[in-house]
């Protein structure tokens, strides 16, 4: 226990920062109409921020449950190589502990764990990365409670609060956005990708749109960095 613990403790700056990011997650949902227990039971079955998201951005244009559930599990593709970084820093990992361990990395678990574990003996490793784990898995459930009950409250308090909530999931993104727009490179990615999306939106292919953005935007702005990097040169 003394062990998993010290997971905990390591777990509080992750703690206050998914807090916000639950919050307006649970408002977000609520906003597209979903229920207070359908809100908290994706954060608490899914348990991954930027799929959880895009899961209710999806379903916000009517795309199926199917074919939103498909587009939110791509985008958790890159947990599997979080586990084969992790997975040589850890004693021999018993079958019954995978599953709890693959479900708890976030990219922000896995930013922790890999510059922590190698300070902790290899035999306390697993119960380490349980506690940090339970911890931000509490804050992401606790904030997506908090902003489901929040908005349950505005929404009782007056119906006309209900546009405002359905605009928090484009503009938490835009928030998001905008401080990583400095350099040329992520610009170049960013706009790309919005253009991408915009594209097979107006064709009626939006969830298909959204994984397009996310691999060709990137994609590009990596080719503008390297040719502006040969240039440099």
């Amino acid at each position: 226990m003394h062990v998993f613990k010290k997971g905990l403790s390591a777990s509080f700056p992750i703690f206050l920062g998914y807090l916000p990011v639950a919050i307006a997650f649970g408002i977000s949902a609520r906003g597209i109409g979903l229920s207070v227990i359908d809100s908290i039971m994706i954060s608490a079955l899914i348990f991954a921020g930027a799929s959880q998201f895009a899961l209710v951005s999806l379903l916000a244009t009517g795309t199926s449950a199917a074919v939103a559930s498909i587009a939110a599990l791509m985008l958790n593709l890159r947990h599997i190589l979080y586990g084969l970084l992790l997975a040589p820093l850890l004693k021999r990992v018993k079958f019954s502990t995978v599953a709890p361990l693959a479900f708890g990395l976030t990219d922000e678990v896995f930013a922790t764990a890999i510059s922590q574990l190698e300070k902790i003996p290899k035999e306390k490793r697993i119960l380490w990365l349980l506690g940090l784990e339970v911890g931000a898995y509490l804050s992401w459930v606790f904030g997506t409670l908090l902003g489901a009950i929040g908005s349950s409250i505005l929404l009782a308090i007056s119906p006309t609060f209900a546009p405002t909530l359905s605009f928090a999931l484009p503009a938490l993104f835009l928030v998001l956005l905008l401080p990583l727009l400095q350099g040329a490179t992520m610009f170049v990615a960013a706009l790309t990708g919005g253009f991408v999306a915009l594209i097979f939106h107006l064709a009626g292919l939006t969830a298909f749109g959204i994984l397009a953005a996310g691999v060709i935007g990137p994609l590009l702005g990596f080719a503008f960095r390297r040719r502006f990097a040969w240039n440099g040169m």
